[in-house]
């Protein structure tokens, strides 16, 4: 793995005159390879098998950077797929770079289904297991970025009422769903309906993620209809 992560420093490299928004997505790029290591230890694989799902998480944001060096954002709704991306990349000029003939349509299926609102259903057994250790991993640094930062600015907004009404049928939020700022917050919060291993649960209820952003933005957000919602959300997460 020395070479690979090697060849993504050398390759991340290039991007860095754009800004820390960069190297901010560099140093999530780790910390998901080493949660990814932390759920397959918790599953018992074998060393082949960590090697993949920290690949794939080394691999996981490979089309970030070329998004942001176009687009100068991380939304893909309003630029591109950075999965979709990722594997573009891996499939051309980035072929045979991070991964091997022997591992690289596993690593682009992971890359490809990282961060899609549910995994291809005609994976593999293998491959499903490996997307959902990157997708637990993924999901766990989001939930500390948003935590320990300003990535969410609510400025005064509220849940729209289809996304409410997603987190209460307790279901992931649909980038498309999305028309305020709050809704990226429930967007993220709803990351909890799609968590996959015991593990990651276990880091969740460790670390108090939940209560503790909620507590955070109902500090940061005036609006009535805001603070009614979040509370109830808070309500139905004590169920689980």
């Amino acid at each position: 793995m020395d070479s690979v992560y090697e060849e993504f420093l050398k390759y991340t490299d290039n991007y860095k005159k754009y800004g820390p928004n960069i190297l901010s997505k560099i140093e999530h790029t780790f910390r998901v390879v080493k949660l990814c290591e932390t759920i397959a230890l918790s599953l018992n694989l074998d060393k082949e098998d960590i090697k993949l799902a920290k690949l794939g998480g080394l691999m996981h944001d490979i089309g970030r950077f070329e998004q942001y060096k176009n687009y100068r954002t991380y939304r893909d709704e309003i630029s591109i797929d950075h999965g979709d991306l990722g594997c573009e990349l891996l499939e051309t000029e980035l072929k045979n770079i991070f991964t091997t003939p022997e591992n690289d349509e596993i690593i682009k299926k992971i890359v490809k289904n990282h961060n899609k609102y549910e995994i291809d259903t005609t994976l593999n057994e293998k491959e499903t297991l490996l997307c959902k250790i990157v997708r637990d991993a993924d999901k766990l640094d989001i939930f500390n970025l948003v935590l320990n930062s300003d990535i969410l600015d609510l400025e005064n907004t509220t849940i729209s009422d289809d996304v409410y009404e997603s987190f209460m049928h307790k279901k992931l939020v649909s980038k498309e769903c999305r028309k305020t700022k709050a809704d990226n917050l429930v967007c993220n919060l709803a990351f909890i309906f799609d968590i996959n291993f015991p593990k990651t649960l276990e880091i969740i209820k460790e670390k108090d993620y939940l209560n503790k952003l909620i507590d955070k933005y109902l500090v940061l957000n005036n609006n009535e209809d805001f603070k009614k919602k979040i509370l109830n959300m808070k309500e139905l997460l004590k169920t689980l």
